[in-house]
């Protein structure tokens, strides 16, 4: 699951909506007890505390969708509530991520690196063109997606 939310964070995130939904899939999937928004800015984000701290405010709302709340002491920050409902934010993360990038040719090599996916688009492209399943305007990942 994290190789899935990590295959399109090659590069900061450099616009609010992208800030905000790194550090809520951050939060989401941090292993230790608390996240430290000091790291967060200076070494992933490179972005100033005053710009994170504006980012927690839109955070705070969207996990509120989910009965979810952020507690913050300091520079430690976490996710509060019932572990159900992180589960249904985390697959909405997810469902939004998947939807950005299923399309992607980078954002699947990132994700399956043993695999030669340039290979198998272009070994599967007769086939998809003969059954009509992919026209000339449609990327060869559909064909893929259909096909499975």
């Amino acid at each position: 699951m994290k190789r899935l939310l990590s295959a399109s964070e090659s590069q900061p995130p450099s616009t609010p909506q992208e800030r905000i939904w790194f550090i809520i899939k951050k939060l989401l999937t941090n292993t230790r007890k608390h996240l430290n928004l000091r790291q967060l800015c200076e070494h992933e984000m490179f972005v100033s505390m005053e710009t994170v701290k504006k980012d927690l405010t839109a955070v705070r709302k969207r996990l509120n969708e989910f009965d979810l709340h952020v507690a913050a002491s300091g520079c430690a920050v976490t996710i509060e509530g019932n572990e159900l409902d992180k589960r249904k934010m985390l697959s909405d993360v997810l469902y939004e991520e998947f939807s950005e990038n299923i399309f992607s040719l980078s954002a699947v090599e990132k994700v399956f690196p043993q695999y030669d996916v340039q290979y198998v688009c272009h070994a599967i492209l007769p086939a998809c063109r003969e059954r009509r399943f992919l026209s000339m305007n449609i990327p060869c990942l559909r064909c893929c997606w259909i096909l499975s």
